[in-house]
């Protein structure tokens, strides 16, 4: 993903070539689309939660003003989208049993595949198990794989708080995960 593409496309629609906001739906729907769904484990919510961040990326195009990332830029867009629709009364659900995770394409034998899915079905419920916060930012960082200069200045930390909090965080999930693994031997 290119920032300097970003920025220009984003001066496109700033300039009303609405259409041109289609460019970085493409490049980022995905992204967007794994972070809601780690989120909230619900598929069809963050499907529409995607499309609101595109929406206002459009309504609110004037504010970028391209002096950082706009993939930091549209993921403030994309927690604030989250908060507001938990925000009208909608509450969080973990539907753990009937998750499932993307399959990847490998040539492991069945066994070996079933493993590994029971291994993320596992990470994802300890994921569950964090608080907000700290699920918020090892998805970003983690999965998303954002930079913590970026995660930190969507949140309005400081870069070292941002690492601080997600070793923390890492070390209550490994605490979970090992929880997890003792109650069921």
């Amino acid at each position: 993903m290119n920032p300097l593409l970003d920025n220009a496309v984003m001066l496109q629609v700033q300039n009303g070539q609405v259409d041109a906001v289609s460019v970085l739906f493409e490049r980022y729907k995905k992204v967007l689309y794994s972070f809601f769904v780690h989120m909230s484990h619900d598929r069809m919510l963050s499907e529409d939660l995607v499309q609101n961040v595109f929406v206002r990326v459009i309504r609110y195009s004037k504010q970028f003003k391209g002096e950082g990332s706009f993939r930091a830029w549209m993921f403030t867009i994309a927690r604030n989208v989250l908060a507001d629709h938990y925000r009208k009364g909608s509450r969080m659900k973990f539907e753990e049993a009937n998750e499932q995770v993307e399959q990847i394409q490998s040539d492991d034998s069945p066994y070996e595949s079933l493993i590994q899915d029971e291994r993320k079905q596992l990470l994802h419920q300890a994921i569950g198990k964090l608080d907000h916060d700290k699920r918020e930012l090892l998805i970003l960082v983690k999965l998303q794989e954002m930079k913590y200069r970026e995660v930190a200045t969507m949140l309005d930390m400081n870069e070292s708080t941002v690492k601080v909090k997600v070793f923390r965080a890492m070390k209550e999930l490994q605490k979970i995960l090992h929880t997890s693994n003792h109650s069921i031997k």
